[in-house]
């Protein structure tokens, strides 16, 4: 149906024509196109002339003042034209030709687009002339732009982002009525989608994009598919009106379906003059027949989703009868945008989007209705049977409420006890300062520590540190220097523990104590050296002020010795850190090596 790309691309026109256009339809060939005397100046930026005229002549006059030199595309917005041959002359001399159309191999097109497109270069001096020979086979309908690649381009651009808005908007209802198919497996979700896909088509076929993107190497195809799909969209939607007010039989259906395919088919079986007119007609009264007929249901029913299905045919209608009456002829007024054709098809998309959806939400309003009175029912029973044992459940539900209540405030007491009991426990075993554990965890778990060793026969090591010259950082920068020093220390050695049963204590002032559950002798030194390293690559600052800091340690081991006390573990350690102190600081000293 290529009247329907001609209506549709002619509302896109953007470039006036302006008298260097004419038209010819009494010549047959170049030569006598270039001496006949019936050209004919276009004084509107269209050709509309009829369904009988099917052939023709374009001429357009490169050279005039509206026409500097250049690179040109003389743009024929309408895909489905059978064939157009340009001829680009100059000085009368013959320079090249093209032939592009729906029934010609797009192998000659220069570039892919979906508008039949002609690459003019008028750059070299000269007169330029190009004939462009139409041939059409369902009439003589043209809208043609003269672009520079600039304002075709940035024409193509502005176009291409309506069109791309529009078929968003399509995806995305396609995509809902086709999810609430897949929910509620009713057929009008299916029958809406397979409309809204309809209208989807038709734009794409219409616009050239089908053979752009689906079928670049058919572009034949677009005329064959194009009928099927305009009569198949009225019909989609007479069904659909069908199924809002009854379920569809079978054998209408069948039937519906039949005559749809037929009607489709036709312009692929017979002539053009003969078939195009009989699906332009037939889809013009389909979208008739379901106005009338939504409108007739929605008054006998008092429903209003059929006047919405109503107002959904109208839209239809509107665009099949706007291609209607310019397939047989009658030139509208026109604006040179066309935002608004696409009006009628997407408000019918968005109408028939609403009215199921809305429908299946008036059914599940319904079912939701019944099963309220049918609670409501049971619940006035129920109340009868309830009203003999009220009394007693209500003494009884008191006093059970309050014992709950007696219950949940002794859980949050004891909770709360807990809380407090917890965090009470770790502010006891908590070193204020550093934010390790303090001497009186200390003590405790090293008794504890000292006893599994005993019980498992296994050895525990115990480190004892001390930072060197501690009294020289007091008194040179201070003693919040001080505490930040000893805070380092203590962050240091808790980083290098890799067991989360190893303890870091500290001992009292900047002496710290490290618990090493099952860590034997070997370890514990190699544990020390890696603090003593740790510790000496630290920087404390403080203020203005940054200094080093190096400890000395002491190591003491102890191996399930059953006669050994905390006491004695601490004293062995403690004199392996002295004698580290009196030989040089900065040093791991086991108290194996002591003398």
């Amino acid at each position: 149906m290529r009247v329907l790309a001609w209506a549709m691309m002619l509302l896109w026109s953007c470039s006036a024509l302006a008298s260097s256009m004419s038209i010819n339809t009494e010549a047959d060939s170049l030569t006598t196109a270039q001496n006949s005397p019936h050209w004919q100046p276009l004084n509107k930026p269209f050709i509309n002339l009829g369904n009988k005229v099917r052939y023709g002549w374009l001429r357009v006059n490169l050279s005039s003042h509206q026409h500097p030199p250049s690179v040109y595309i003389i743009a024929i917005d309408n895909p489905l034209i059978d064939s157009l041959k340009a001829f680009h002359l100059r000085d009368n001399k013959l320079i090249n030709t093209r032939t592009i159309g729906s029934q010609v191999d797009g192998a000659d097109r220069l570039f892919k687009d979906e508008s039949l497109s002609f690459y003019i270069d008028t750059r070299s001096p000269g007169e330029h002339w190009v004939y462009i020979e139409v041939i059409a086979s369902d009439g003589f309908r043209m809208p043609v732009q003269v672009h520079t690649l600039k304002s075709y381009f940035e024409y193509k651009s502005s176009f291409n982002s309506l069109f791309g808005a529009v078929m968003g908007l399509a995806a995305t209802l396609i995509l809902t009525t086709l999810f609430f198919f897949i929910l509620s497996r009713q057929a009008r979700f299916l029958l809406a989608t397979a409309y809204i896909s309809a209208l989807a088509l038709i734009g794409i076929y219409v616009f050239g994009y089908g053979y752009r993107y689906l079928h670049p190497d058919t572009p034949w195809l677009q005329t064959a598919v194009l009928p099927l799909l305009l009569i198949a969209a009225p019909s989609l939607l007479v069904a659909l009106n069908q199924t809002l007010i009854a379920p569809i039989k079978s054998k209408t259906a069948i039937t519906v379906m039949l005559i749809t395919v037929v009607i489709g088919l036709l312009p692929n079986l017979l002539p053009a003059a003969i078939a195009d007119p009989i699906v332009v007609v037939a889809s013009t009264l389909f979208c008739l027949f379901g106005a009338v007929y939504s409108a007739w249901q929605g008054y006998r029913k008092q429903q209003q989703q059929l006047w919405v299905l109503s107002i959904a045919n109208l839209m239809l209608l509107a665009l099949m009868g706007y291609f209607c009456l310019n397939y047989f002829g009658f030139a509208l007024p026109i604006n040179k945008t066309s935002w608004w054709l696409f009006l009628p098809p997407a408000s019918s998309a968005l109408l028939v989007c609403f009215v199921v959806i809305r429908n299946l939400l008036s059914q599940h309003s319904e079912r939701m209705r019944a099963q309220q009175q049918a609670l409501a029912e049971q619940q006035t029973r129920d109340q009868l049977l309830a009203q003999q044992l009220a009394l007693e459940e209500q003494t009884k539900e008191e006093l059970e409420n309050k014992v709950e209540e007696r219950t949940i405030e002794l859980q949050i007491t004891l909770r709360e006890l807990e809380e407090k009991n917890t965090e009470l426990e770790r502010i006891n075993n908590e070193d204020p300062l550093t934010g390790v554990k303090n001497r009186r965890f200390f003590d405790k778990r090293l008794e504890h520590e000292l006893r599994r060793s005993q019980r498992d026969d296994a050895p525990l090591s115990l480190l004892m540190i001390d930072i060197d010259h501690f009294k020289k950082v007091n008194d040179s920068y201070g003693h919040p220097a001080g505490d930040a020093a000893i805070k380092l220390v203590s962050h240091t050695i808790k980083a290098c523990l890799r067991r989360p049963f190893d303890h870091v204590c500290r001992y009292g002032g900047e002496e710290f104590a490290v618990i090493l559950p099952n860590t034997t002798h070997e370890g514990a030194l190699k544990l020390g050296e890696e603090v003593c390293t740790e510790v000496g690559q630290q920087q404390v600052e403080f203020s203005e002020h940054q200094f080093s800091l190096t400890v000395s340690i002491g190591v003491h081991t102890a191996y399930g010795e059953t006669t050994a006390h905390a006491g004695d573990i601490t004293h062995m350690a403690d004199e392996a850190l002295y004698h580290a102190k009196a030989h040089g600081r900065n040093q791991v000293i086991s108290s194996q090596s002591l003398p």
